[in-house]
């Protein structure tokens, strides 16, 4: 299995972090803004993702990717838990968002304990 490398890991949290500034821009683009329910909800995990995913690019953490999963996890959920599953384009875009950045985060957990060197077999 091939190791995230440092550039793998950087360009991974950039696509987060795009992802985040583009939720956070979601509801004007997409004219759910006045879905007031809609509009914080992706607001808020849209700048709480761009956020932490910048900080991700200057400092290897795993905390970094357990938020931004939980993040993505929260915003998959948030039109049942907020009440905006029948505004169609709103709740499009968090699940497809969210699951997206859920799963950015998920495969960068993954590779982080999968490159951590263990340690050497003790001899028979």
């Amino acid at each position: 299995m091939r190791a995230l490398t440092e550039r793998g890991d950087h360009i991974l949290n950039s696509i987060t972090a795009i992802l985040g500034l583009i939720l956070l821009l979601c509801p004007w683009l997409l004219g759910f803004a006045s879905v007031r329910s809609a509009s914080w909800t992706a607001g808020t995990g849209g700048l709480v993702i761009a956020v932490i995913s910048a900080a991700a690019l200057s400092q290897r953490a795993e905390w970094h990717e357990w938020v931004d999963l939980a993040a993505g996890l929260g915003l998959v959920a948030s039109p049942w838990l907020f009440g905006f599953m029948g505004e169609a384009t709103a709740a499009a875009t968090h699940v497809v968002l969210g699951g997206l950045v859920a799963a950015i985060a998920a495969v960068e957990i993954w590779w982080f304990h999968s490159t951590h060197p263990h340690p050497p077999a003790k001899p028979a």
